[in-house]
């Protein structure tokens, strides 16, 4: 059986509902299977509304990874979020963090002072965070430098992995928290 709705196209398989645009089988769990057959059999309501289990993607549009800033610059942050089923996400569904300084703000473009570079360059690991409707999060990092101006320089490899050992440990503490 196959249903052309808003939603996609979908294949009914076994007792399994599978998007046959992604591929990705839709759990059956999460939603009623008999109105499904009756959506794809044409006697319900084509619109149906369950959690597909697939995370959205989120991207930093800018800075971009490596950029460096003076010190007590004003940074800009942009981002995007997209979900399969949701389209856009709503820039309130998107959070914004330093390894650094801690939560940044929210939306999809922000303004914040990063701390640090007065003595030596410090480097943020600024992560994006985006969840959609169903409570999936998805995120994406990029290292930026904060350093004295005129001594403004680009990550290097050990030091981008200086800064996400440096995440990994302030999120390991905050899930400790909750």
């Amino acid at each position: 059986m196959n249903q052309n709705s808003t939603r996609g196209l979908y294949r009914m398989i076994g007792s399994r509902l599978f998007s046959v645009f992604t591929g990705a089988l839709l759990v059956g769990s999460l939603c009623d299977c008999t109105t499904i057959k009756e959506m794809l059999a044409g006697s319900a309501p084509t619109s149906l509304n369950f959690k597909a289990g697939l995370a959205p993607t989120v991207q930093i549009t800018s800075p971009r990874d490596s950029d460096s800033f003076s010190s007590g610059q004003i940074t800009e942050f942009e981002g995007q979020g997209t979900d399969l089923f949701e389209g856009q996400l709503p820039s309130s569904s998107l959070s914004w963090w330093s390894s650094v300084d801690g939560p940044l703000g929210s939306g999809s473009a922000i303004s914040a002072r990063l701390s640090g570079g007065t003595a030596e360059p410090t480097y943020h690991r600024i992560t994006l965070r985006g969840v959609n409707k169903a409570g999936l999060p998805a995120e994406q990092s990029i290292t930026v430098v904060v350093a004295q101006q005129g001594k403004a320089r680009r990550a290097s490899p050990r030091q981008h992995d200086a800064a996400a050992q440096a995440e990994n440990a302030t999120a390991a503490v905050h899930q400790s928290d909750r």
